[in-house]
C-alpha cells in the first residue's frame, strides 16, 4: 500500500493476541486524536460488496461518533452454520439499520442454529466492531 504514509502503520511491539493489541491502537489512536473511531476487524474476511459494506462500516462511525456505544456488525445468514457465532438483536431500531443486541450464543449446534435462522432476528457475528475511543479506551 504504497499510498499509505509510514507513519499510520503501528505495529505490535510484541504478540499479545488481539485484545492487547486492540488497547495499544486504541491508545495511540486517542494520543493523535481523542475523537477518534475505530474499525476493529478481522484480517481474514471476504467482503463482496465493498460498497455496501463501506456504507454500513460509515453509518456504524457516525453512530459511535454521536451515541455512547459499542457497534457491533452482524451478517444475515444463509444457512444454519456452526461455525459462528449467533446475534439475536431486538426488533426495534435504535437508529436506522442499527438495533440493540438481545444475546449472544457462540456456535450454537445445528438445530439450535436452524431455529435462530427461522426467527428471523439473528445474525452471524462478523467479529467487526466499531466504537469512539474515548469512550471505551479504558475499558482496556
Amino acid at each position: 500500500m504504497p499510498e499509505l504514509d509510514p507513519k499510520n502503520i503501528l505495529c505490535e511491539p510484541s504478540r499479545k493476541n488481539t485484545a492487547p493489541c486492540v488497547a495499544y491502537v486504541s491508545y495511540k489512536l486517542q494520543q493523535l486524536n481523542p475523537d477518534a473511531n475505530l474499525i476493529c476487524a478481522p484480517a481474514d474476511h471476504l467482503i463482496a460488496d465493498e460498497a455496501a459494506f463501506e456504507k454500513v462500516c460509515n453509518d456504524a462511525l457516525d453512530f459511535t461518533a454521536h451515541i455512547k456505544a459499542l457497534v457491533t456488525l452482524g451478517i444475515k445468514p444463509t444457512n444454519p452454520n456452526t461455525g459462528y457465532g449467533y446475534i439475536q438483536y431486538e426488533q426495534k431500531a435504535v437508529s436506522e439499520n442499527v438495533f440493540k443486541v438481545k444475546t449472544f450464543t457462540e456456535k450454537p449446534d445445528r438445530d439450535l442454529a436452524k431455529t435462530f435462522i427461522a426467527s428471523g432476528d439473528f445474525l452471524w457475528n462478523a467479529g467487526i466492531f466499531v466504537w469512539q475511543v474515548k469512550k471505551y479506551y479504558y475499558c482496556f
